[in-house]
């Protein structure tokens, strides 16, 4: 969980009742808390959180918690119906545990994180944004704010209640956030003496590479070369900003760079068959008899549509860094899929294809880098980088038998 996720559950958690909401009306005078109602024998939120700081168990196994926590969920949710998103709101799934993770040995904090939540008096729109939310934005949300009324809010700030009760709008957000923060200096041009192809030549020249600039290149070749992972978030940051700045914005492409092409995206890779079963909650065939006698497996990919989407994590499925690769390409999503090494001492192992959802996620576009001088040998692979974790919403499986071949 990020820092700013930490800081209000320690805010919330570990001290006596506390409504950010109210003090922030105290405060201005901006009234934004939200008075949900409460089961039968709590006449306010401090009563509620009053009796959950009493009573919870003192032995927090993960059936305890839940027993506890989950009848209170109900309640509040058949009082308040439009809490009913939440019900299901951070809750770990199986798909995000390691293969040697259990999901019964998952202590269910979310249900706490809702009660606290709702007697905390947050705004309905922001305790949803708690869960799924960015804090990134949230945390620029509260820098506008701050600068409008004079208090920052001491919570996250959903966009909704940003525009809703302060006219503010995240590309506005933005802007006033990369004016009072120093901008990504790539100088005037781009990696300016690699810059030889007609594609980029608007960036050619003598300029020397800033501090940055070369940090870029080296850890974007390096990743390029031999998915050397990038773990430096600044260097992440300033990609984020270049593709918001005019000078830089025709080569980092993100999706807030006017020269964004938004196309469906794969990522090929090959996992270990138990945790595959694990992710889809499928059965695979263990042989090609076993196969024979259901149909979705006569082909050679299978794609399953997920029921509700989840968030592809690199580190959930054995990959460094915060980065991954994904591409447009089929074919090129297919050949990473089958040919992926593994390296663990998994013997079986299958290849799948994510497929994110179109329009989600924070992606770099690569291909126009491919044309600097030294970049060019990836130019097949039509990449893109994923700057964060990724919606999926299908996932398609290789099914491959020994003694059948492909099918």
């Amino acid at each position: 969980m990020n820092h700013l996720r930490k800081y209000i559950r320690k805010l919330l958690l570990e001290n006596p009742y506390f409504s950010p909401p109210q003090v922030f009306k105290d405060e201005t005078g901006i009234d934004l808390v939200h008075r949900y109602k409460l089961p039968s024998g709590f006449s306010s939120g401090k009563a509620l959180q009053d009796w959950v700081d009493a009573n919870e168990p003192k032995d927090q196994t993960p059936e305890n918690i839940n027993d506890f926590y989950a009848p209170i969920v109900d309640e509040l949710i058949k009082l308040n119906p439009e809490l009913t998103p939440l019900r299901d709101a951070g809750k770990v799934e199986e798909w995000m545990l390691m293969p040697d993770e259990k999901i019964s040995d998952v202590i269910p904090w979310h249900l706490k994180d809702i009660v606290i939540g709702v007697a905390s008096e947050f705004p309905l729109a922001d305790l949803l944004y708690y869960f799924d939310g960015s804090p990134d934005t949230s945390w620029n949300i509260g820098t506008q704010i701050e600068k409008k009324v004079g208090v920052r809010p001491q919570w996250m700030v959903s966009p909704e209640t940003a525009a809703k009760q302060f006219g503010l709008q995240e590309r506005k957000i933005r802007g006033y956030i990369r004016q009072m923060l120093l901008e990504v200096d790539l100088g005037d041009k781009v990696w300016a003496d690699r810059a030889t192809s007609g594609r980029v030549d608007n960036h050619w020249g003598d300029e020397p590479d800033t501090k940055i600039e070369a940090d870029l290149w080296n850890a974007l070749r390096r990743y390029l070369s031999n998915a050397s992972p990038i773990k430096d978030r600044t260097l992440l940051s300033a990609i984020k900003d270049a593709a918001r700045d005019s000078r830089y914005e025709d080569i980092f492409i993100t999706r807030d760079s006017p020269y964004w092409d938004d196309q469906g995206l794969m990522r090929g890779q090959s996992l270990p068959k138990k945790h595959v079963e694990q992710l889809l909650k499928i059965k695979i065939p263990s042989s090609y008899a076993e196969a024979s006698e259901d149909p979705r497996w006569h082909h050679p990919w299978l794609t399953i549509d997920l029921s509700s989407p989840y968030l592809y994590k690199p580190e959930k499925f054995f990959r460094e860094g915060e980065v991954s690769s994904w591409t447009p390409d089929d074919r090129t999503a297919k050949n990473f899929a089958t040919s992926d090494p593994w390296t663990s001492t998994e013997t079986e192992t299958m290849g799948i294809i994510f497929h994110a959802v179109r329009g989600s996620g924070e992606f770099l576009d690569l291909r126009q880098m491919y044309w600097y001088e030294g970049m060019g040998s990836h130019s097949e692979e039509e990449e893109y980088l994923a700057l964060d974790d990724v919606l999926v919403d299908s996932i398609s499986v290789y099914y491959e038998d020994p003694d059948r071949g492909d099918w």
